[in-house]
């Protein structure tokens, strides 16, 4: 009698690749804005452009994209729905459109809470066909509770001045529109993020001293 065969089963170790980008060519278009902070589009706008340059994605310059619609009086996100979006990328001359939606953009103290957050929303159209072919929203989130009334009264006074050194540095938010632009980001096909460039933090350490000077740790205080 023939022994039957016993084939063992083992559990396959195979990473599948990242899947292959929908299109190569794009062009970072202004964002939208529903948040009080009037800088937040271009903030954002220079991040996923950043983002994207440093994957697969070969993005327009966004210098070149701003131009060209201010050329023809586009200076919003908002008042890009009255162009044709075929028209805009023969001009360009890519693929696919970026279009964002800025959430929010928001710091919230009042002492006993405080939360940063940073809401955006991506939409990638095919120029061709005028189709969405993906889009998806990130969240940036930072929150803060105190329950101690003295803690949070000094907690409300940290929190009025780091908002104060980051509209100085012109790095508000850093953190948490880093991580929206991350988080919109990363089920892109094709996209891996490869890390933002250090230098756009040069004013960190020099931001940071400010804001322990302010907090009272220098100076024997």
């Amino acid at each position: 009698m023939t022994a039957p065969l016993i084939f063992l089963l083992l559990p396959s170790c195979k990473v599948e690749p990242p899947k292959p980008p929908l299109v190569l060519t794009v062009a970072v278009l202004p964002f939208d804005n529903e948040s009080n902070d009037l800088n937040a589009p271009d903030i954002l706008q220079e991040l996923v452009f950043e983002a994207l340059s440093r994957s697969a994605y070969r993005p327009v310059p966004i210098e070149e994209t701003n131009q060209k619609l201010q050329d023809v009086g586009i200076m919003e996100g908002g008042q890009l729905p009255a162009l044709d979006p075929g028209k805009m990328g023969k001009d360009f001359g890519v693929q696919a459109l970026l279009y964002g939606y800025v959430e929010s953009f928001d710091y919230v103290n009042i002492g006993f809470y405080q939360h940063k957050k940073v809401t955006l929303h991506l939409k990638l159209v095919e120029v061709g066909t005028g189709q969405t072919l993906w889009e998806n929203s990130g969240l940036g989130y930072t929150p803060k509770v105190v329950i101690d009334k003295d803690k949070a009264a000094g907690e409300f006074a940290k929190g009025v001045a780091d908002q104060a050194l980051d509209k100085w540095f012109n790095s508000p938010l850093e953190q948490e529109s880093e991580a929206a632009v991350i988080n919109a980001l990363k089920k892109l096909p094709g996209f891996v993020f490869a890390g933002f460039d250090p230098s756009h933090r040069k004013n960190e350490k020099i931001k940071g001293i400010g804001k322990e000077i302010i907090n009272g740790k220098r100076f024997g205080r």
